[in-house]
């Protein structure tokens, strides 16, 4: 069937505006950065914490293999960023589970890795939607991992900025 080149010519030109458009559309979306936060370390003092992975528990002396960092109630972060640095090559047994205040947990890690001295491992969660962990929990241990020294940090990410401020009453900004 041959059409008229009058409506071939037609179409061809309203396909090509619609696709000149959504190129249009698409080049004016603004580029979203990450605004990240450090999270403060539980039972420790500040955001990054240096530890060397001890021998397995045994009764009376526990290991220090788990580490929590605290999630602010008032945040809203669309995920959250572990930062690794090993202080020694060689193997690490490493977990990262997310906490949620109904006593469940969402593990994202957990895996036997070749770490390099000083080469950081980045590792990424994504919350449940609509909810949001109170704590980060960080595993480092095992036999394998047993005597090696590492500098952890965790951050909370989101498109959004938003800011705490440190006065006692402080307000959520966004």
């Amino acid at each position: 069937m041959k059409l008229p080149k009058l409506f071939l010519g037609t179409t061809l030109l309203a396909i090509s505006s619609l696709s000149l458009s959504v190129r249009d559309l698409s080049a004016q979306e603004p580029e979203q950065q990450l605004a990240c936060f450090p999270l403060q370390v539980i039972g420790g003092s500040g955001e990054e914490l240096s530890k060397t992975v001890s021998p397995p528990s045994v009764p009376l002396f526990n290991n220090n293999w788990n580490t929590d960092f605290a999630v602010d109630a008032r945040a809203d972060y669309d995920n959250y960023v572990a930062t690794l640095t090993p202080e020694h090559d060689g193997e690490y047994s490493i977990k990262m589970y997310l906490k949620y205040s109904n006593n469940t947990t969402d593990k994202f890690y957990d895996q036997k890795v070749v770490l390099s001295a000083g080469q950081p491992l980045t590792i990424s969660a994504t919350p449940r939607r609509n909810e949001q962990p109170y704590q980060v929990n960080i595993f480092v241990g095992g036999l394998v991992s047993v005597g090696k020294t590492y500098r952890l940090t965790v951050e909370g990410c989101s498109q959004e900025s938003f800011r705490f401020d440190t006065d006692t009453n402080e307000k959520f900004d966004r």
